[in-house]
């Protein structure tokens, strides 16, 4: 068994045999992973994103179309209410302090 310290940046040292042993690299993208144990931490292969393919939802692009168009209504239906407040009566200005 390996050990290594913390620094205070939060870094650790992988130890040069585990280093050699699972072919780790400087500028590698690693993974950290939870057990109930500890953490896995594993080296990102090429081909990591591509097994990720069809992840996200096919009609992703009309989602935000959709929700654009969202934004834009919710937007004019608060600069209608600010022009409604503009012309509205103004009210007076009426003092609440009491004169002790």
């Amino acid at each position: 068994m390996e050990t290594s310290v913390l620094t205070s940046k939060y870094q650790v040292v992988i130890p040069k045999n585990i280093r050699r042993k699972y072919n780790f690299k400087a500028g590698v993208r690693v993974v950290f992973q939870e057990t109930k144990e500890g953490v896995i931490i594993k080296p990102l292969g090429k081909d990591h994103y591509t097994n990720q393919r069809g992840v996200l939802q096919k009609n992703k692009k009309d989602s935000v179309w959709d929700w654009k168009k969202e934004m834009r209504e919710e937007e004019e239906k608060d600069i209608g209410r600010k022009l409604n407040l503009l012309s509205e009566p103004e009210t007076p200005y009426r003092k609440t302090a009491k004169r002790i």
